[in-house]
């Protein structure tokens, strides 16, 4: 896994697979103290949006 969409993609299938996880989510915090919480369906993996820095 080298990229943040491949790092999602990977959480989004564990979330899948497992039974006891009813949804998945992508976002930052902001998000889920929200709007986006009263939609929200628990147990959920939630996977903190990445902020991705080159290395200089």
């Amino acid at each position: 896994m080298n990229s943040p969409g491949e790092i999602r993609a990977y959480f989004e299938l564990i979330a899948e697979e497992n039974n006891a996880i009813r949804q998945f989510y992508y976002g930052d915090y902001d998000d889920i103290l929200g709007a986006e919480r009263v939609r929200m369906e628990y147990p959920l993996l939630w996977l903190e949006d990445m902020e991705v820095r080159p290395n200089s």
